[in-house]
């Protein structure tokens, strides 16, 4: 079992905390050749094609069923900080003997974006640390500051255009008319400047599906 970072906007976090996304879809890269009417899946690490099987098997990059994923976020932390990677900050709190490399303990206070929710801030911790501090994108989130992690629990590759109703549901979309054409549209939103990989390209993507099976406090 490993573990990977995989990034959510906030409403998709919001969606997982809230128990209404079980599914996230990822464009595969690179998108398949087509040989005929069928797709050759190139394994990126190696010079050879793979059955289709064999690739949902052997190739998602965001790891196999039982591996667990850590999910990255907006967030900040007090701005007496705010010069501060996320790196830097856990070796001044390992420097100090506050945290021990793997412990579940923030190695500071931490403000996530998505829903406003602070992270061990006690009645000392604008003292010591400041007020609220900078933005600080999910992509430079750490893994100790990741309150949600998740399991896969199951990967398959398939067209994007090919996601059913229940499945649009599973990735957190829950209108009453067509949750399918909420998460088309959520879709084109996010890759509005993505040409080559919006709803009307269809592209192929892995259908990661995962269960949430620990929070931080």
């Amino acid at each position: 079992m490993t573990e990977r970072p995989i990034i959510f906007s906030a409403p998709m976090v919001r969606a997982i905390l809230a128990g209404e996304k079980s599914q996230t879809r990822r464009i595969v890269k690179p998108q398949p050749e087509i040989t005929g009417e069928h797709p050759q899946w190139r394994d990126e690490k190696l010079p050879l094609w793979r059955r289709r099987d064999q690739f949902e098997r052997d190739c998602c990059p965001y790891g196999s069923v039982g591996d667990l994923l850590w999910v990255r976020e907006a967030w900040r932390t007090g701005d007496q900080l705010g010069a501060h990677s996320g790196s830097k900050i856990q070796a001044m709190a390992e420097e100090c003997g506050y945290y021990k490399h793997g412990g579940l303990n923030p190695c500071c206070p931490i403000y996530y974006e998505a829903d406003g929710h602070h992270r061990a801030w006690g009645d000392n911790d604008e003292a010591d640390f400041g007020v609220l501090g900078r933005y600080r994108h999910g992509r430079f989130m750490p893994r100790w500051a990741s309150r949600i992690t998740l399991e896969i629990t199951g990967i398959r590759v398939e067209r994007l255009n090919d996601i059913t109703e229940a499945d649009a549901r599973a990735e957190g979309c829950v209108a009453h008319d067509s949750a399918r054409r909420e998460f088309a549209h959520l879709w084109s939103t996010i890759h509005a400047a993505d040409g080559p990989n919006g709803w009307e390209a269809n592209p192929w993507v892995w259908v990661i599906e995962f269960k949430r099976v620990k929070e931080a406090k």
